[in-house]
């Protein structure tokens, strides 16, 4: 353990709990309106966790070798404010590319024959598709020696997980063993469906997965995973939330198991997307808290141990860049989960009940999708399906949770302004203004997307967008006032 690590922990022991307050008191105080869990919420949880106490101690020091800008940058991650990643110019994208592309030469060029990179290169069209690496040159935020880093660490680590052929292609499902297959169906890990208040994919951890699965399962999983969340562009461009669950710490692979953190830490660092945000949510049971019996506890070295072998843990898995975009949230299943609210995650999609049962019903439909993907790309087939719209996708249902998607509100604000307008025009006028709005909501980037007969988002044709927009006309007398939703 690092000595500002020590010194961090001895100083959150000594401080007295009282001066702890929460970085979010308005947040906390309308939680304490919203959170049930057999009574209300205590005071205790509302102040910082004991755990995340010691933890922005140790970040504090990591925050001095950074930048103003890269301070303020990695709080914006955390918070979901950092709207402007997704806006990067096309032209520092090429920028990027260009010095990324010079790093590997000369990296090409010093390597031995056997090298990772000189293999890429003479059997692997991916390795030199754009696209490919314009992940990782956005995974380092542009840096091209942080981006060649970890592009030179994903190659090797597919070659380790998965032999040659994830040098040639991307990892697709026909990949898995049968084990393989029990490991991602089992849900541990799961990308989901619904993304946060700015458009980030959420992907959620129980644990580092269940401990009758042995390493390689696990990873060859995640790894899949990981690379399923990249090819999203707005992804790419601001990051995933991480949410990793440590609820049951008898059985918990993340301390029980170093093999497990060593391979994990390997790929957290080669992700072909980076973490923009990573919440640890941990067991009541697992740290001590801030009331007067949970501070005697503290002071137990027992309690004082646990504290600190979680956060070795956690620091283990984590580079500096990972490390200041971590919280933690401590308490109950409800209460963790509830915390996630105030950045951005609906809790209501974290695929974990109150009691630690894993909901399978949204994994088993992404792993359905992915499957489809594969095999039409091995026939050669367009795959119309979008796995997980975004905001610049307006959804053409039913459903309050929809009127509230992001791209809603913006049809929904369209339609008020041009009402009036169209309740008087004849039937040839009405049908023009309509296609005004269809090609005005185009022009600002927005797509539209139907269920189709087995429940999965497609692009549907113009005329049934116009048919649909002329029903949601006539419903805007009686629309109310909806709030922008945090999550989609």
């Amino acid at each position: 353990m690092s000595q500002h690590h020590d010194e961090a922990t001895s100083r959150i022991f000594a401080l007295d709990n009282t001066q702890r307050q929460s970085p979010l008191p308005g947040k906390m105080e309308e939680g304490k309106k919203k959170v049930r869990d057999g009574g209300a919420l205590s005071e205790a949880r509302l102040e910082i966790p004991f755990l995340q106490g010691i933890w922005e101690s140790i970040v504090a020091k990591d925050q001095q070798c950074l930048t103003h800008f890269e301070r303020s940058e990695a709080k914006q991650d955390l918070m979901g404010k950092n709207v402007l990643a997704a806006s990067a110019p096309r032209t520092l994208t090429e920028v990027a590319l260009n010095a990324l592309n010079k790093v590997i030469d000369r990296r090409l060029q010093q390597q031995s024959p056997e090298g990772i990179l000189q293999v890429a290169a003479a059997k692997s069209p991916m390795y030199n598709d754009r696209d490919f690496r314009v992940m990782f040159a956005r995974a380092e935020r542009m840096n091209p020696t942080k981006a060649a880093d970890r592009l030179t660490a994903y190659l090797s680590y597919a070659n380790y997980l998965f032999g040659q052929e994830a040098l040639i292609q991307p990892v697709q499902t026909t990949a898995f063993t049968p084990i393989d297959e029990q490991v991602l169906r089992a849900g541990w890990i799961q990308l989901l469906l619904t993304r946060d208040h700015i458009g980030r994919r959420i992907l959620v951890m129980e644990d580092l997965g269940p401990g009758d699965f042995s390493p390689p399962n696990k990873m060859r999983v995640a790894f899949f995973l990981l690379q399923a969340a990249a090819k999203d562009d707005d992804s790419q461009k601001m990051g995933i939330q991480v949410v990793l669950q440590i609820f049951d710490p008898v059985n918990s692979s993340l301390l029980n198991r170093p093999s497990i953190r060593e391979q994990f830490r390997r790929l957290f660092a080669c992700s072909p997307v980076r973490f923009s945000a990573i919440h640890i949510c941990v067991g009541e049971g697992m740290s001590s808290g801030t009331g007067a019996d949970e501070i005697e506890v503290a002071a137990s070295t027992s309690s004082r141990n646990r504290d600190e072998e979680i956060i070795t843990c956690v620091e283990s898995l984590l580079g500096v860049d990972e490390r200041i975009r971590t919280t933690f949230h401590s308490g109950s299943i409800i209460e963790c989960h509830s915390r996630l609210s105030f950045f951005g995650i609906n809790p209501d999609t974290i695929p974990m009940t109150s009691t630690g049962r894993v909901k399978l019903k949204d994994h088993e439909k992404w792993i359905m999708i992915q499957v489809g993907r594969d095999r039409a790309y091995q026939q050669g087939r367009t795959f119309p399906i979008v796995e997980c719209p975004t905001n610049k996708h307006i959804l053409l249902v039913k459903g309050r949770h929809v009127a509230r998607h992001e791209g809603n509100m913006r049809l929904r604000s369209l339609l008020q302004e041009r009402y009036d307008e169209r309740n008087i025009a004849t039937r040839a006028q009405k049908i023009s203004i309509t296609s005004e709005v269809l090609e005005t909501l185009q022009d600002e980037g927005y797509t539209f997307l139907v269920k189709n007969n087995v429940d999965f988002w497609v692009i549907p044709d113009r005329k049934t967008v116009l048919e649909k927009l002329a029903i949601a006309f006539r419903t805007v007398p009686r629309l109310k006032p909806l709030s922008i939703a945090k999550t989609s």
